[in-house]
């Protein structure tokens, strides 16, 4: 049966974005640094998106779930995986159907059993939920014994915030990381591991969004004040953009950088 991929504009927005993340392994990457185990473990993503990150670890796992509220981006994703197993089913040089599978759920009531995710890992989402201590307590009870949750928290100062600010926007949670992630994950797990600093200080963690043209940065910022700020932008908005991206040129790119912190924090039993 042939399906249709017509792929919604959300989607397409979204993923506009996620192309322009640099490095595009980045949270992956760091994944593979502290479990060097995937090919025997299973993974949970909670808040995938477009699926960005699972995607580029799931074919290093056993087997991979991405969970989102977001019931138009999770369709579309379901859709993309029915259509690559049919792929396969019908080759004639028949491979392993995907291992990956998406599913509509809220991070604070997880439809899995208890004890079954080797790995877990909530990149960039947990300052958007709102019962923080919920969602933390769902991912340790579906983690199994010695399993890992990796949070990629996200912090203030990032250049993406700092320009939305500067046009009188809403730039989002602007998050104290005690608050938001320290004391919820230590009231969870017992303890934590502050495992990286992410910022343009450190080089080897410096993670964000690069453009290859000031055009292709106007394009994707004028979709993102229209989807994720609910502004149409002006002729002037797009000025004022187009100087603060100049004043970020660097080594023939625009870049945007991230800030943030990865928390890790494993499953004892010692947290009771």
């Amino acid at each position: 049966m042939e399906l249709d991929l017509a792929i919604p504009d959300l989607v397409k927005g979204w993923r506009m974005w996620s192309d322009l993340h640099y490095p595009g392994d980045f949270e992956s990457s760091i994944v593979r640094e502290h479990r060097t185990d995937l090919p025997n473990s299973t993974l949970l993503e909670i808040g995938c998106g477009d699926g960005r990150v699972i995607k580029r670890l799931a074919p290093l796992c056993k087997s991979a779930v991405g969970i989102d509220l977001n019931q138009e981006m999770i369709a579309h994703m379901q859709l993309e995986q029915s259509k690559a197993i049919e792929q396969i089913t019908l080759s004639s040089d028949c491979g392993q159907p995907p291992i990956v599978s998406f599913e509509n759920m809220s991070a604070t009531d997880l439809k899995f059993s208890d004890d079954s995710f080797d790995i877990a890992i909530m990149p960039w989402c947990l300052h958007q939920i709102d019962d923080r201590q919920k969602a933390l307590s769902e991912a340790k009870r579906v983690l199994k014994p010695s399993g890992h949750l990796f949070v990629f928290g996200l912090l203030p100062g990032g250049d993406y915030e700092e320009i939305v600010k500067l046009l009188g926007l809403d730039p989002g949670p602007q998050v104290d990381p005690v608050s938001a992630y320290e004391k919820p994950l230590a009231e969870t797990f017992g303890k934590f591991q502050v495992a990286e600093n992410i910022g343009p200080e450190d080089k080897r963690q410096h993670f964000g969004f690069t453009f290859r043209s000031l055009e292709e940065a106007l394009r994707c910022w004028d979709w993102a004040l229209r989807n994720w700020h609910s502004h149409n932008p002006s002729q002037a908005d797009l000025s004022f953009i187009s100087t603060q991206l100049r004043d970020r040129v660097g080594e023939n790119r625009i870049s945007m950088d991230i800030r943030g912190t990865l928390y890790v924090c494993e499953k004892t039993g010692e947290e009771q």
